[in-house]
């Protein structure tokens, strides 16, 4: 279909006027500058809130699995680099009562390790005393001899700890708490 067209009675071409295509181009614009908004363009500080939510829901998790089980749970947190930008790392532990030590968890629960996305260093603070961060281990000896820095126990309760997750920009912090009233 043509913008313009002709009329074989009259001989005069119809079709759209200047005035016409800038009001059409005019409305496309508001319509396009009230749906920009709802693009959602997450920054550093969204990207490191969400990812501190979703390791609190997993601890959450981890508590009713170390209830329902019977079973400790601990959480080692360890520092590292990816692509040389600094990450905060964690990885769940479970007591071996029969082994008498910390095992790394697997098959067991959905997810035992992982990065706190937009996370660049922590603070945790354990009973009120600083606790230095660890380094990820190099080795499968030092991974079974690993000992978290949280623990869930199988009553339900946990460590009481403070842990303030920095981003890259360190400005951006979230703190995560826990003792023997809960999560939050």
């Amino acid at each position: 279909m043509s913008i313009i067209t002709s009329s074989r009675r009259t001989g005069q071409f119809t079709g759209f006027t200047l005035l016409e295509l800038m009001l059409v181009i005019f409305v496309v614009g508001i319509i396009a500058a009230l749906a920009m908004p709802n693009i959602v363009v997450q920054d550093d500080y969204e990207i490191l809130r969400q990812s501190a939510g979703d390791l609190l829901e997993v601890m959450q998790l981890q508590e009713e699995e170390a209830v329902l089980t019977g079973t400790q749970h601990g959480l080692r947190l360890e520092t590292g680099e990816l692509d040389a930008e600094a990450e905060v790392g964690y990885q769940w532990l479970v007591w071996s009562a029969d082994k008498r030590l910390w095992t790394v968890a697997q098959d067991r629960m959905r997810q035992y390790d992982g990065t706190i996305k937009g996370a660049a260093e922590y603070t945790l603070t354990i009973d009120g005393q600083p606790v230095e961060p660890q380094q990820p281990s190099a080795g499968a000896k030092e991974a079974a001899q690993q000992i978290p820095q949280i623990v869930i126990y199988s009553s339900g309760d946990i460590t009481d700890f403070e842990l303030v997750l920095r981003g890259a920009d360190a400005i951006h912090t979230v703190t995560l708490k826990g003792s023997y009233e809960g999560l939050s």
